[in-house]
């Protein structure tokens, strides 16, 4: 299976999501998920939590990480979220693919609920497409 990095903007919600979706569908463990900005708080967003235990799921054992060349380098493939700034080592690196969507945890005002929602729902969408595509 390939290793996976998922990368966002703080790695409070978009990400974390995804890390939780890829390995829980691979019964893995071959995903991680990192911020280019990270939080470093020991906790997933608030709300990410909410509209994942609304699904039965959690972050609880979830916690942000800083990106590094080393996560870069170990990963097969890196999905990088839509974020205000690339680091250089993930500009034109061959492994990133882009995934636009919206981003509501990092220092977002004004984010609902209900826009939560859709983006787990689009995190879990394109989650199961690229498992499909990589196995």
């Amino acid at each position: 299976m390939a290793k996976i990095l998922f990368v966002c903007e703080g790695n409070m919600m978009r990400s974390q999501m995804a890390e939780y979706f890829y390995n829980e569908a691979t019964n893995s463990k071959d995903s991680t998920s990192a911020g280019v900005k990270a939080t470093l708080l020991n906790h997933a967003s608030k709300r990410a939590e909410i509209v994942m235990r609304e699904i039965g799921k959690t972050l609880e054992q979830h916690f942000s990480k800083q990106v590094s060349e080393e996560m870069v380098k170990q990963a097969d493939k890196i999905i990088l979220f839509s974020v205000d700034h690339v680091p250089s080592f993930l500009i034109n690196n061959p492994k990133v693919e882009y995934w636009e969507i919206l981003d509501t945890g990092h220092g977002m005002e004004g984010g609902t609920l209900e826009v939560d929602r859709a983006v787990r729902d689009e995190v879990r969408s394109k989650v199961n497409q690229l498992i499909k595509e990589t196995t």
